[in-house]
């Protein structure tokens, strides 16, 4: 197979760091690569938690750069 049909075959992802208390709210497609303790602080209080580094598929949470306006504009 030739590289360029390699290419397009491999899945395209990102990378993201994330702080996060839970991770309940990690996508199912998305694959932990590391995790470090982290202490923040918010409004003058501490919060436990991790810093992460997830990769993701490059489609994951996809913002479209044009939007059609569908209601009347008074």
């Amino acid at each position: 197979m030739s590289e360029e049909g390699e290419t397009m075959n491999k899945k395209e992802t990102k990378i993201e760091h994330l702080f996060c208390t839970d991770e309940a709210h990690i996508s199912k497609e998305s694959v932990i690569l590391s995790k470090e303790p982290k202490v923040i602080r918010v409004h003058g209080e501490e919060v436990k938690g991790w810093i992460i580094k997830i990769e993701v598929p490059a489609t994951d949470g996809l913002v479209p750069l044009t939007y059609t306006r569908t209601e009347e504009v008074e």
